[in-house]
């Protein structure tokens, strides 16, 4: 293994042609998957993703020397230490100005109130960072390989491979760059293979955007060591030092990224793995980047030297283990996918989809893709960005946004079988129940557990700021119950009861939060005082835009959400204390949610003017998805006129959250409008979108807030396979808004509640056969149109349907 320096101080590796491994196999076409170019990308948003959970990659399949932009879903800047930055708000002064705020709202003084409440303020949650750029050239035949002569150019990636392919004959050889990310090898593989038995030679480099430790070698391992910040501040924050870095032990991550190569006649292939001192969600990091090299250095080793084929081979069956479990196929039987024009040229009109259907069963599979690439055990959850990040100050710093983001990014998990994609978010919520205790007893004098808006590796629960913080976004203590419905979906799509006993005490943490935090009315009613509609804002008395007000309609319907969930646990495992007592007592006194003079949900406790008509959140209707509240015909009814005032058109996220509500309501021909404006093209460069909340698709299919927001992508999977399948009334409901452009179609695979899993196959728009199974024997209820049946569902048999 010849090595020498490289541009950067780090070492080149050149791969000899003799050592022997063999050639990764597979499909290599572009017509095999609909997911395809014929140019290399130019910008990110064009680059394709591969993931494992924990290393991943965006591949811009450029010929000769190709880039991949290194993520590590470890490196965040900070550490524990950073929440309480500055020191934090005393006890003291926060009982001091939550009182003062609620005596404002008493006498309608919201902005007051709002005064008071950002004396609560902390400073701002760490960012998620990239980690390592890798520059790898070609050489065939000894020459370097002429980026610009390149021909008959493709690239592709196999959702079902989990692999990112492209292919260029140049200079007389055909070359097939081949990247996947494997999750049991924990390695990123880039293969090269050429149809000449020539020496082919790899010419790697590694930069990297952090603080760089130098180059690093052991043996035949090549490397690059690295610092991350001690802070990193988010781009709407004015701060003198936006990316600062310390040497004091423990305020940061320190990481390594490793490589080494491996030739054959005609092709050769390189391993990279990455490492950080992070230790787990909340705690301390551990160890150098010296350690951090070796670990790396291990997983590449042990890599390079398996046989090649049979890494591919486990790598395709880990991935697939997975992601098989859904198929959906929309259009007619047997019609072959138009797979003849590039994926953006398909995409240039978005309604593309009405007439080539298997463009929305694409964009509901990329969903599930993404989510496994980015969310697996043992890892962290999916970010704003899921895994990938290219920016020292990404949007919003790519962190944990728990007033919609993260919990949408988890809504297809039960529904389309990836229960274990759950597993690294009940992690999380461990971890902020655990720091959020001192948080709720420090600011309100609580007990159990609060945590706000904002998130990041390290747990952070207070809220965010600086002092000057809109409590619009930054004042919302009601995290907590949202995570705890994501759990509570974990359990029942799983039906592990293993699951329900681990969830127990964040459940109840949560309520115990609650119980503190509500106040009575003079009704005896009870109220959460103060309270915002997440990033709303209405017209006060004043005349001026506010957002504290008290009740909001998503504040009562976390709080009987959770409720009840506490309940309905307590009943499963045979819990009977105090704390169940009191949140069944309580529920009743809690108000439902309003019907306005407009036949609208109300948002606040009462009729008040919409700042922002249009608003992208519609967290007043939470009731009705996520949550699964039993809601009268004339809340029903509110909840679509709810969605009517709105307007369809908004940022990517809040399109799925809509099209989920829209399914809820049974409409279908919304949900189409919805899938529509999901669809658009949104251009790649930078600053070129149509607007900040025109939502859409980049050319690599990632959602667009505009930014990139991964949530996007994985609520409309979530929402789409509600329009499949329902299951949160108790009954299974069977293509309840199908869009009438989805008329021709089945599916496999999807989950209810109770953990059943249903196959479904529908033709002219109605539904042929269906065929359901469960785990364990189970009653169900089955709804299709205005029938209903009752059946019994033997253990592991399939029962057949047919209306």
């Amino acid at each position: 293994m010849a090595q020498r320096a490289g541009r950067w101080g780090c070492a080149v590796l050149s791969a000899s042609p003799h050592s022997a491994t063999a050639a990764v196999t597979g499909p290599t076409t572009a017509g095999e998957s609909p997911f395809w170019f014929d140019r290399p990308a130019e910008h990110w948003l064009e680059a394709l993703p591969v993931g494992n959970g924990h290393i991943a990659a965006m591949c811009f399949g450029r010929p000769g020397v190709d880039r991949l932009q290194i993520n590590d879903q470890t490196a965040w800047s900070g550490s524990p230490r950073s929440e309480a930055a500055g020191g934090l708000v005393s006890a003291d002064v926060a009982r001091r100005e939550l009182a003062a705020a609620r005596e404002a709202l008493d006498r309608a003084d919201h902005g007051a109130a709002e005064r008071r409440l950002k004396r609560l303020q902390q400073r701002y949650t760490q960012a998620y960072l990239p980690f390592v750029d890798l520059e790898l050239g070609v050489l065939a035949g000894g020459r370097q390989v002429r980026t610009g002569s390149a021909g008959g150019y493709r690239r592709r990636l196999d959702l079902g491979q989990a692999v990112a392919v492209h292919r260029y004959t140049v200079d007389g050889y055909t070359l097939t760059h081949t990247v996947f990310a494997s999750r049991p090898a924990g390695v990123l593989v880039i293969d090269v293979a050429s149809d000449h038995p020539d020496e082919i030679q790899l010419v790697p480099a590694l930069t990297t955007p952090l603080r760089s430790l130098g180059g690093t070698e052991r043996a035949d391992v090549a490397g690059l060591l690295v610092q991350l910040p001690s802070d990193v501040a988010p781009t709407h924050e004015d701060v003198e030092v936006p990316v600062a870095y310390s040497d004091e032990p423990g305020a940061a991550l320190r990481g390594a990224a490793a490589m080494i190569t491996r030739g054959r006649p005609g092709g050769a292939t390189l391993y990279l793995a990455t490492a950080t001192t992070f230790t787990a969600i909340g705690s301390p990091p551990e160890g150098d980047e010296h350690d951090c090299f070796e670990q790396a250095a291990a997983r590449v080793r042990a890599a390079a030297a398996r046989d090649l084929g049979e890494l591919r081979a486990e790598h395709v069956a880990a991935h697939r283990a997975l992601y098989d479990r859904v198929v959906l196929e929309l259009g007619p039987a047997g019609a072959k996918t138009p797979t003849r024009r590039p994926i953006e040229r398909r995409l240039q009109d978005p309604d593309a989809w009405r007439s080539e259907p298997d463009l929305v069963g694409l964009l509901f599979q990329y969903g599930r893709y993404l989510l496994i690439s980015s969310s697996r055990p043992g890892g962290l959850p999916a970010n704003l960005q899921g895994i990938w990040n290219a920016a020292m100050q990404p949007p919003w710093s790519s962190n944990y946004t728990l007033n919609i983001n993260t919990e949408m990014n988890y809504w297809p998990a039960g529904v389309t079988a990836l229960a274990e994609c759950h597993e690294p978010l009940i992690d999380l919520v461990e971890a902020l129940a655990e720091a959020g205790r001192e948080t709720a007893r420090r600011l309100y004098g609580a007990g159990g557990w609060v945590a706000h808006h904002n998130s990041d590796a390290w747990a952070y629960t207070s809220p965010v700021g600086m002092g000057r913080g809109d409590p619009a976004w930054a004042h919302w203590p009601m995290a907590g119950p949202w995570l705890c419905r994501s759990l509570w979906d974990a359990y029942q799509f799983s039906g592990e009861p293993a699951l329900l006993r681990r969830i127990w005490p964040l459940l109840c943490g949560a309520a115990e939060f609650l119980v503190d935090w509500l106040v009575e009315t003079p009704d005896g009613a009870r109220a959460t005082s103060p309270s915002v509609s997440p990033e709303n804002h209405f017209v006060a008395e004043d005349g001026e835009p506010r957002a504290v007000a008290t009740s909001s309609a998503m504040d009562m319907a976390l709080c009987r959400d959770l409720f009840e969930i506490v309940s309905a646990a307590a009943d499963t495992l045979g819990e009977d204390t105090d704390l169940v007592h009191t949140v069944r007592r309580l529920a009743d006194r809690l108000p439902g949610p309003a019907v306005g003079a407009r036949g609208e949900i109300l948002e606040w406790e009462t009729e008040r003017v919409e700042y922002e008509p249009a608003h992208r959140h519609v967290s007043h209707l939470y009731a009705a998805y996520p949550g699964t509240a039993s809601l009268s015909d004339e809340q029903l009814a509110a909840v679509g006129r709810s969605l009517d005032l709105r307007g369809a058109d908004s940022t990517g996220w809040s399109l799925a959250w809509k099209l989920a509500l829209r399914a809820r309501l049974g409409q279908g021909s919304h949900v189409s409008e919805l899938i529509s404006l999901a669809f658009r093209p949104v251009p790649a460069v930078p600053g070129a979108a149509r607007g900040q909340f025109a939502g859409g698709l980049y050319p690599n299919l990632f959602s667009a807030h505009p930014p990139f927001q991964i949530d996007g992508n994985l609520g409309f999977t979530g929402a789409l396979a509600e329009c499949l399948v329902q299951s949160h009334t108790g009954r299974i409901v069977l293509l309840p808004a199908l869009p009438p452009e989805l008329a021709e179609g089945r599916v496999s695979g999807l989950r209810t509640r109770q953990a059943v899993r249903v196959d479904l196959e529908w033709s002219g728009g109605r539904l042929r056969r269906a065929g359901l199974r469960a785990p364990a024997e189970t009653e169900v209820e089955l709804v299709y149109g205005d029938a209903c049946t009752r059946l019994t569902l033997p253990a592991g048999t399939v029962v057949e349907y047919v209306p």
